[in-house]
């Protein structure tokens, strides 16, 4: 019969291999959805903490998509975190009508929602399919399908700006 510290030691060593498994993908999808200058490894990391605290990832359906819900989410967090500190921080120390742009072509992507960078990221990168990105976002597939359209659309505007001014 076993104990509970030994099926504790069972449960790590299963953890173990299925954060190993999935890390490279979870890694990838990161860096997309994940503001510029951001560690893609510290996102991840952070979703795996925060999942454990819940319990073991063996109780997961499928931890990979739970996993990747819980990075958008913290993406997503981080954006607006950054986004007040930003606006309060130009608002103190910026001269009245001076702006200091210095784009560059990741920085344009930037400029879509994390679950828009997502949506096209898991398409266009990873090839899922609509369905597929529903489930795995939890959303529907027609908000799948709305996002990648607006986000396609803004890419292609923000690319006319930025070639004809």
């Amino acid at each position: 019969m076993e104990t509970s510290e030994q099926t504790a030691m069972v449960d790590r060593g299963r953890d173990r291999d299925i954060a190993l498994r999935v890390y490279p993908g979870l890694r990838r999808f990161a860096a997309s959805v994940g503001p510029v200058g951001g560690e893609p490894d510290d996102l991840v990391q952070e979703a795996l903490r925060r999942t454990l605290q819940g319990g073991s990832l063996t109780r997961l359906e499928d931890p990979n998509q739970f996993l990747r819900r819980v990075i958008l989410n913290l993406a997503r967090n981080e954006v607006r975190r950054k986004g007040r500190e930003s606006a309060a921080l130009l608002r103190a120390t910026e001269p009245e009508g001076h702006h200091d742009v210095y784009d560059s072509d990741t920085r344009l992507l930037d400029i879509l929602a994390p679950a828009t960078r997502a949506v096209l990221y898991l398409s266009a990168i990873e090839g899922l399919s609509s369905r597929n990105i529903a489930e795995l976002l939890g959303i529907s597939e027609v908000a799948v399908r709305v996002r990648l359209m607006r986000g396609r659309r803004q890419l292609k505007s923000i690319y006319e700006d930025q070639v004809d001014p």
